[in-house]
């Protein structure tokens, strides 16, 4: 993943974050607005990570921080999505796609192992 692929994922998950974290303010009386609220801090919380890693590894990333990066990005799409899709489809009654919850924990699994990846990152010389 080259550098500025990697910025331009974080600025359009950044942007994504302040768009669903307003609509989860505004909606308040329809969204269950605790795991919205949690979806959107996830999101921001390792969009952050995302950064860090695009700002550190400047160089060129190594293998351990593409893996890290590919998990991150996994793991907002799925926990926070999830969380996203569930609260839309009870605005817009959306019958199917119920097992859409089940995402929810492999993309926390995703956080962990991202976060974990991290241990493995060598600096370059």
């Amino acid at each position: 993943m080259k550098d500025y692929l990697l910025l331009k994922t974080v600025a359009l998950l950044g942007a994504s974050g302040v768009i669903l974290g307003a609509m989860g303010a505004h909606m308040r009386s329809i969204l269950q607005t605790d795991s919205w609220a949690t979806a959107v801090q996830y999101q921001f919380m390792h969009s952050l990570a995302l950064l860090a890693i695009a700002v550190w590894g400047k160089q060129g990333l190594n293998l351990s921080a593409k893996i890290s990066a590919g998990l991150f990005i996994a793991g907002i799409l799925l926990f926070s999505g999830s969380i996203y899709f569930m609260g839309l489809r009870q605005i817009y009654s959306i019958e199917t796609g119920a097992f859409v919850g089940k995402f929810t924990p492999v993309g926390g699994l995703c956080f962990v192992a991202a976060w974990l990846s991290l241990l493995f990152w060598k600096k370059s010389e």
